[in-house]
């Protein structure tokens, strides 16, 4: 995992055709040090990803509760 070093705790099935990036941590971190913009840009996507997630689980307790 990106964030935490850790095995993915996830897998995918694209449903149809798709590209996608895969860079090795080593190189992406690389790359993160090298490109602030890029570095500042993938916590953004980040943040907003994780918000929205929280939001939601708050939001599905906030239901179970009532």
């Amino acid at each position: 995992s990106y964030l935490t070093g850790e095995p993915t705790s996830a897998g995918v099935i694209a449903l149809e055709q798709t590209g996608y990036l895969c860079w090795h941590a080593d190189q992406l971190q690389k790359a993160l040090e090298d490109k602030p913009k890029l570095r500042a840009a993938i916590q953004g996507i980040l943040g907003v990803d994780l918000a929205h997630k929280l939001r939601d689980r708050a939001t599905s307790n906030v239901e179970q509760v009532a």
